[in-house]
């Protein structure tokens, strides 16, 4: 993300951007400390909302007269060509893919445009082979060619050297703990630097299936099957869907631990051990599909998310070796929310649900996320009132697991413990375990715990493969 300030290569000038509440518009700024003058170069605008922690510092290029600014505006993360002054001199990347250029996927945070020293060239990773990779892309400024430099399927990061002439290649994916490699300017192989090592302790040989299915109105969805390293076709398995469902991040991609906040590697061990299968699917809202792809959960999060999931379900139900009548979730953070909503607005399709650090009613937690995609509470009460599960936890059928880390200052422990006060107000049974000094992020003996509860619980409401 764009710093507070940054110069020009002149260091006359500082550069900074604004955000107004509303996330619908952006700005770029100069200031000029000589003369005090502070004028906008680019104005960004969108009716639903900016995605501003995916915006980065322009990239000046040779003699800083121009510079590379990265925008979302048709939808897609594409790279565009200004002059010093802010005159749009060409789109330089475009097509249904995008520049990735999340901070916490890069080899170098908050610069996700990289360019050679004459400022010909520039490096950077897209979706442009679909979704569920990333792979590295070299365009040429001058006459726009682009160039995939990177070579085998999965998810790859990329470092230029300061001279242009190398760049360090760093990438997995699902069947391959992390490589990192040098490769010279025009993609060749160069030197590897060291390899990830797999897990300390041997674990099941399971497999992982990628699949693409249709959503209710035709749009592609992606999803990932896991099966126990014993699978028997024969036989009729029960489903964990595993989810998060939320703005910000993907949960299928060919790439070893994929978003490993959640503990996926641990879960599908645990969970296909138990006798169950793993689904994954990146709903409308998720990160990787473009903001075009984000936009349909604005102003009210859960519904969009939730269709696309039934979508899954369905698909699921055609699979002979699928229990339909056994189908549980499990959410983390907003994948908590997820659970706890579809519990309540689908419970004929999911019979159980583990809520990990569960939001349950949007305005208590933070504003810059919850009013970028909902508004604040009085600009759009009927979306918030929609939303609120704590008013809605009457309507429960299952019993659900509850997890709440005692010290999370994200999503606040009130959030669990309101809701625990609507169950028993309206009577209805559900299971809690609390994590002792643990905050958003479930590690050491509380991660143990919470799986193990968590495998326990699924057994215990979905029983196992027959």
């Amino acid at each position: 993300m764009l710093p507070l300030f940054t110069w020009t290569p002149d260091s006359n000038h500082a550069l900074f951007i604004t955000v107004n509440r509303d996330h619908t518009e952006l700005a770029l700024n100069m200031w000029t400390p000589q003369s005090g003058e502070l004028r906008t170069l680019i104005k960004e605008t969108d009716p639903h909302w900016i995605n501003e922690d995916r915006y980065v510092a322009p990239v000046f290029l040779g003699n800083g007269q121009q510079f590379l600014w990265l925008s979302e505006r048709d939808g897609f993360m594409h790279l565009y060509l200004y002059s010093s002054q802010g005159e749009l001199i060409r789109q330089v990347t475009r097509g249904d893919w995008m520049i990735d250029s999340t901070a916490w996927n890069l080899l170098v945070p908050a610069r996700p445009v990289q360019a050679n020293p004459a400022g010909t060239e520039v490096y950077f990773v897209a979706t442009r082979n679909g979704p569920l990779e990333r792979q590295i892309y070299r365009a040429d400024l001058a006459g726009g060619q682009l160039e995939q430099l990177s070579q085998g399927h999965g998810f790859h990061g990329l470092a230029l050297s300061a001279d242009g002439q190398y760049l360090v290649d760093q990438f997995s994916n699902v069947a391959a703990p992390p490589v990192t490699q040098i490769l010279r300017g025009d993609g060749s192989s160069g030197q590897i630097l060291a390899r990830a090592a797999g897990p300390s302790v041997a674990l099941p040989n399971l497999t992982r299936e990628f699949v693409t299915l249709k959503a209710h109105d035709g749009v592609d969805l992606y999803a990932q099957l896991v099966k126990p390293a014993n699978f028997d076709p024969s036989r009729r398995y029960p489903v964990v869907v595993h989810w998060y469902g939320g703005p910000g991040l993907q949960m299928v991609s060919d790439r070893y631990g994929s978003t490993n906040i959640f503990n996926i590697i641990e879960r599908d061990v645990l969970y296909t051990q138990a006798g169950f299968l793993v689904w994954r699917l990146d709903n409308r809202g998720s990160f990787g599909r473009g903001h075009a792809f984000e936009t349909p959960v604005a102003g009210q999060l859960g519904p969009a998310a939730l269709d696309d999931q039934l979508a899954g379900v369905e698909y699921l139900r055609t699979l002979p070796y699928v229990d339909a009548a056994h189908i549980g979730t499990d959410g983390k953070s907003f994948g908590g929310y997820m659970t706890l909503y579809a519990l309540i607005h689908a419970p004929d399709v999911f019979h159980c649900g583990v809520a990990g650090a569960a939001p349950t009613n949007w305005s208590y937690y933070d504003t810059i996320y919850t009013e970028r995609y909902m508004r604040t509470p009085q600009a759009n009460p009927a979306g918030y009132a929609a939303t609120d599960l704590i008013a809605a936890a009457g309507q429960i059928r299952a019993r659900p697991l509850l997890i709440h880390g005692l010290a999370d200052r994200n999503v606040h422990l009130q959030n669990t413990v309101n809701f625990i006060q609507a169950l028993e107000a309206a009577d209805k049974l559900f299971d809690f375990i609390p994590l002792p000094n643990l905050d958003h992020s479930f590690k050491g003996d509380g991660l143990v715990a919470a799986l193990s509860a968590s495998t326990d619980y699924f057994v215990h409401c979905l029983g196992s493969a027959n």
